[in-house]
This record gives C-alpha cells, structure tokens and sequence, in this order.
C-alpha cells in the first residue's frame, strides 16, 4: 500500500510540475509582446521629450536648434534633455541617433502633420519605428505603413547615423 500510494503522489507531482512548465510557456509570447510595448513606450517617450526640448530651445534662445548639425549637443548644453533620451532602448549602437526630417531653417508652421524626427522604421525589431510631428505628438508605425519619402531618405543616407 506504502508502494502504491508513493505512485500516486509521483504522477500528482510530475502532472503539477508538467502543467506548471506549460503554463510558464503559454506567458512567453505574451512577455515578448509586453516588453515590445514597453521599449516603444520608452522610445515614444524619448521622441516626445526632445520634440518638447526643442520648443523650449527655440522659446529661450529665438533660434530654431535643428538647423545646425549638432542641435543634439545644444539641447543637451542647455539642459533640456540627457544623452540617453537621444537614442531608442532597443538599438545597442551609442552612434544611433533619431534622424532629422529635412531640417528646415525655421520652425515649421504647427499643422501637426510636419515631420521633425523619426527613427529607422527596422528600430523595433523590425516590426515599426516612431515618427515625432512638429506638435510634439509621437506616432508609432508599422514597416509597411512608413511614410515613402522616409523610407527613401534611410535608404539613401544609411540607417547608423
């Protein structure tokens, strides 16, 4: 009976320890795509923080930073955001930076639908990147929805700027 009794308890505790894996592995996607969720999040926030920084540039100083190559080391001389805001959490790269849209020369008219940054649409593992609009929205993108004359810039200028 002792004999007995241990079989039952093994196969209770094999089944548990069987179900218990499954379930862990049932969670696995849906961590992946809350971890995704997060990084963009982060990214958007990033995107939003800078487009922010550059209207308190351009209120402080009358100048518009984006018309000089170094608008980055401006914003971050004048305090308004970090060196870790300048990049998306998911590129290991400390060279990446978001892209300037055409840089104009003055600051565009707030129609809400004028690029200032976006980043490699292949940023977030392929799957979409962000775009920051002149009115400080933030928009993420799936790849097959990115704007063409984005595209084209990234193609023609390389994506590691």
């Amino acid at each position: 009976m002792a004999s007995g009794s241990r079989k039952v308890v093994l196969i209770l505790t094999a089944t548990l320890v069987i179900a218990g894996l499954g379930y862990f592995f049932l969670w696995i996607p849906t961590m992946r795509r809350a971890r995704y969720f997060a990084v963009v999040t982060v990214c958007s926030s990033n995107l939003r923080a800078i487009g922010q920084a550059i209207q308190h540039y351009e209120a402080a100083y009358h100048d518009w930073p984006l018309r000089y190559d170094d608008w980055d080391r401006r914003l971050i001389t004048a305090g308004l955001i970090e060196e870790r805001d300048l990049r998306c959490p998911v590129r290991k790269d400390k060279n990446y930076h978001y892209h300037v849209a055409s840089p104009p020369t003055t600051r565009p008219a707030l129609t809400g639908n004028e690029v200032l940054l976006f980043e490699d649409p292949n940023a977030h593992w392929g799957y979409s990147g962000n775009i920051l609009y002149v009115d400080c929205h933030v928009q993420s993108i799936k790849l097959d929805n990115y704007p063409p004359e984005l595209l084209k810039w990234i193609t023609a200028k390389g994506s590691s700027q």
